[in-house]
């Protein structure tokens, strides 16, 4: 949500963090963590001061939702057995249905 309040400003000012949680009811603390990361991974910047906030660092079209989402929650599959961690599972899984 807070990524779609810093689209709809692209191009503008940097918006200030309070007002993004305030758009969003976000949690001030929970929302800071948040641009902290996007900011850490390249997607945001920030600016200090009385006009400061964040902004995004590409334009909104360049930023895409599966990017986001696996910086937060890490790799992401429709089925368990497509991700790495789910390998042996997977294999055992594959194995017992085509008996």
């Amino acid at each position: 949500m807070a990524l779609a309040v810093l689209a709809k400003e692209y191009g503008k000012e940097p918006v200030p963090m309070s007002l993004i949680a305030e758009k969003e009811n976000i949690p001030l603390r929970f929302i800071e963590g948040i641009l902290l990361t996007l900011k850490n991974r390249g997607i945001l910047n920030s600016t200090r001061g009385k006009s400061g906030g964040y902004y995004l660092m590409k334009k909104p079209e360049d930023v895409s939702l599966l990017e986001i989402v696996q910086y937060f929650e890490g790799s992401v599959s429709m089925l368990p057995c497509a991700c790495d961690k789910f390998n042996k599972w997977c294999k055992l899984v594959v194995c017992s249905t085509y008996i």
